[in-house]
């Protein structure tokens, strides 16, 4: 039951990240083509990289550490853009559950 809790929350955080990616790329101080690209583009691409090295069936196979590597970027990403939306203290709250939650994973063994 907590397996499931946890990689639902997991889940969770992966569509925030993509909405957290839209939202900024449609509030930028942009021309509406330059929203369009970067509103539908960034989180499109997020999840593509997701998708071809970090989920369970990833296609390209990196150790441990450059999973790591590539999630906290792009976890990264999506805290950067909260920030810069003026959603600080929800960046914050966000970034210290994605933590908890990818430290449970990796304790228990947890395949995301």
């Amino acid at each position: 039951m907590f397996r499931v809790l946890n990689l639902s929350l997991r889940f969770l955080l992966e569509i925030v990240i993509m909405i957290a990616l839209c939202y900024w790329g449609f509030h930028l101080e942009a021309p509406l083509w330059l929203k369009l690209i970067v509103g539908l583009g960034v989180p499109v691409s997020a999840a593509y990289v997701w998708g071809k090295i970090i989920s369970p069936k990833a296609t390209v196979k990196l150790p441990l550490y450059g999973v790591l590597a590539v999630e906290t970027i792009i976890f990264g990403l999506a805290i950067a853009a909260l920030f810069e939306l003026g959603h600080g203290t929800f960046a914050i709250i966000f970034g210290i559950v994605a933590i908890i939650n990818r430290t449970i994973i990796l304790t228990r063994n947890m395949q995301p």
